[in-house]
């Protein structure tokens, strides 16, 4: 894995209820007995797992529970954050109006120091840096009064810059 938090995926569980709610309990941890590990919990078959530290192998597993308190476990799977690892992009996005202003905001990436924000008003021109954050917000001055603009967000490990 070249990302400090991977994307981890599984099947959907049987459940033979009918329109029961399937909830997912992921389990990730650096031994195979999970004696601390991290976990999520989401009702979808994906997940964005927290920070993995480079050059660290990892145990994974899922645990589905309905929503009468029947469940079940996954096989144990596993996976290596490379030496080389770097955090992902943001994935999900806000963009809110606040006068002549756009404020833009994602969620907070596992492992990012900073995030640089580009700009362009072109989806094929050239993209200029915007401004940087150290948290997953930032308000762009006067946007709101263009007709249309287009971004894109480099997160950045500040120990991992060569």
């Amino acid at each position: 894995m070249l990302l400090t938090s991977p994307l981890l995926q599984w099947q959907a569980a049987l459940d033979p209820d009918p329109g029961d709610v399937v909830t997912y309990t992921v389990y990730k941890d650096i031994t195979a007995d999970f004696a601390a590990p991290d976990s999520i919990v989401t009702t979808s078959t994906t997940a964005w797992s927290e920070f993995c530290q480079p050059g660290t192998l990892y145990y994974w597993i899922v645990k589905a529970t309905d929503t009468t308190g029947q469940s079940t476990y996954s096989p144990l799977a596993r996976f290596y954050a490379d030496i080389n690892a770097h955090p992902r992009a943001p994935v999900d996005f806000t963009l809110q109006v606040i006068g002549h202003d756009l404020y833009i905001g994602w969620d907070a990436v596992p492992g990012a120091d900073n995030y640089n924000i580009y700009f362009s008003s072109s989806p094929e021109g050239s993209f200029g840096l915007l401004g940087s954050s150290s948290t997953p917000e930032y308000i762009h001055f006067g946007a709101a009064l263009d007709t249309r603009g287009f971004y894109y967000i480099i997160t950045e490990d500040i120990s991992r810059r060569k």
